[in-house]
């Protein structure tokens, strides 16, 4: 019996240590896959211009904030970012159609965009769900999102991204006179 239990503990061992593998190795495509894909408008011009071309698709009642201007920020946290925000967008329009809709980007020590609507509320974080989704893609980075959503609304979902990526790398980039 004891031979068969050393035996069992190793096998466990190695697939703990070949998923961990594994899973290490799929957060490093995920951030290879964001670092490739930006729209033209994000590349072109920036985060907030390229929110603001979204938020323009879906009508005069989505308005864009951004307070202060943003650092230089490197295009992984970018793109995250923006693909956060859009998918937020289009979970507004589905559930919230119509109702006045509001994106703020700030950023401190973290990327941080807040998206509210004024639509009915009682958007939960389900296993599976698109908000799981979002909440997942976003940890990728190291980030949170937190969402509240009373019953009778508003909704507000918010995403904060570190601009630090990896120990010693920071999320903010060089600037050109750098």
């Amino acid at each position: 019996v004891g031979e068969a239990q050393l035996e069992a503990e190793g096998i466990t061992a190695q697939l703990l240590d070949t998923a961990a593998q594994e899973l290490r190795a799929g957060l490093d495509a995920l951030r290879h896959t964001v670092r490739g894909i930006h729209p033209r408008e994000l590349t072109d011009r920036g985060l907030v211009a390229a929110i603001e071309a979204a938020a323009a698709q879906y009508g005069p009642h989505v308005v864009v904030r951004a307070p202060h201007p943003l650092p230089q920020i490197d295009a992984p946290v970018l793109a995250a970012g923006y693909f956060f925000t859009t998918e937020a967008l289009t979970n507004a329009a589905k559930y919230a159609p119509g109702a006045p809709v509001s994106v703020l980007i700030t950023s401190d020590h973290t990327l941080n965009v807040v998206i509210t609507d004024q639509g009915a509320g009682g958007a939960h974080i389900a296993p599976g769900g698109g908000l799981e989704g979002m909440r997942e893609r976003i940890a990728a980075f190291g980030g949170a999102v937190e969402l509240h959503s009373p019953a009778g609304g508003p909704t507000t979902v918010a995403a904060r991204i570190p601009l630090l990526l990896y120990r010693g790398q920071s999320g903010i980039g060089e600037s050109a006179g750098a």
